[in-house]
């Protein structure tokens, strides 16, 4: 998971029930149509989860920020 200022050519804008989120298009393919973002304390990660099942159960938290 990013958090940046800047988008590529390739991302897709997903509107979710709290703020616009941008996901690659090719991995589009990889979620299902509910996906939750949830933080674990015992692991100190993020988890990218569907009530199917879990994509990414260790999700680091990138800040990309645009240097002067």
């Amino acid at each position: 998971m990013w958090f940046t200022g800047e988008l590529d050519e390739d991302d897709i804008e997903v509107k979710t029930n709290d703020r616009t989120v941008y996901v690659e298009k090719s991995k589009l393919v990889f979620f299902d149509e509910e996906m939750k973002i949830d933080f674990s304390g015992s692991t100190n990660s993020f988890q990218l989860k569907s009530p199917q099942q879990i994509i990414n159960g260790r999700m680091n938290f990138v800040m990309k920020v645009k240097a002067d």
